[in-house]
């Protein structure tokens, strides 16, 4: 059992998507036609180290090295901008979409609990522009009701340029 519930239900050919109390009764019944009580499959899990955690999202597309080299670039790029007084805009479409939203997973004590997260097809999100300055805490959006192309983020920047005073 506590080899099992490392691996996704499925490895242990169950088709379900994480392990929970019904999970384990069904893995113990098929593997040794036991039937337990919800609470004799609670008790298992702990005494097997196994806790029930919300897990994090595991961005499966992140780059580490991406991340350190931006964080580097904008360190020089802040300097720059208060010398000049310019403001700088973060940028990029906002995407509120049905995605995984696990509340809680059994793990073994002590690891972490994670879940894979993916991009939902455009009819499942609502998409817009927005942009913020970290410094003043200005936000400016635009909603967009198509796909993002480089006409509609021209019309953002325009926008966001119309919008804001100075460099």
């Amino acid at each position: 059992m506590k080899a099992a519930v490392q691996a996704a239900p499925e490895a242990a050919g169950i088709e379900m998507a994480n392990w929970n109390w019904k999970v384990v009764r069904t893995f113990i019944q098929q593997r040794f036609g036991r039937q337990l009580s919800r609470s004799s499959c609670l008790n298992y899990l702990h005494r097997l180290g196994i806790v029930l955690r919300r897990p994090k999202k595991r961005l499966l597309k992140a780059s580490a090295e991406k991340g350190d080299t931006f964080v580097a670039a904008y360190a020089v790029l802040r300097i720059e901008a208060q010398a000049t007084g310019a403001k700088i805009f973060f940028v990029d479409e906002a995407h509120f979409r049905a995605d995984v939203e696990v509340r809680a997973k059994w793990v073994l004590r002590g690891k972490p609990a994670l879940a894979d997260s993916t991009s939902p097809r455009l009819g499942e999100k609502a998409s817009y522009y927005s942009g913020i300055c970290l410094e003043t805490g200005e936000v400016e959006f635009m909603a967009v009701t198509e796909n993002s192309t480089a006409e509609t983020s021209v019309a953002f920047l325009q926008q966001l340029r119309g919008r804001t005073a100075g460099r």
